[in-house]
């Protein structure tokens, strides 16, 4: 992850939150329980931000990478004709 990417703003801010409250130690107060639902709502939205990034790569190394050698099932038949029609050219 870029240094200067949008999650890696979100996460130092997260440890932002949470560094002030662990030199505060506002447990038992409603604003440092309010503090700490704020930093755990943020690390949840970048761990969603992650994820769907993630799943992007994914998407798209799927095409560069297949290490399927399967013909896809609807071309599968053409595939077969094709070969059958070249072998019978050698002939």
């Amino acid at each position: 992850m870029d240094r200067n990417s949008s999650e890696a703003r979100a996460l130092n801010e997260v440890i932002q939150e949470l560094e002030g409250l662990r030199n505060d130690r506002r447990y038992d107060n409603p604003e440092g329980i309010a503090s700490l639902k704020k930093a755990i709502d943020m690390l949840h939205q970048v761990e969603i931000d992650l994820s769907r990034a993630l799943a992007r790569v994914s998407q798209n190394e799927k095409y560069l990478y297949a290490e399927d050698n399967e013909v896809p099932g609807n071309y599968k038949k053409l595939v077969e004709e094709y070969y059958k029609a070249l072998a019978k050219g050698k002939r």
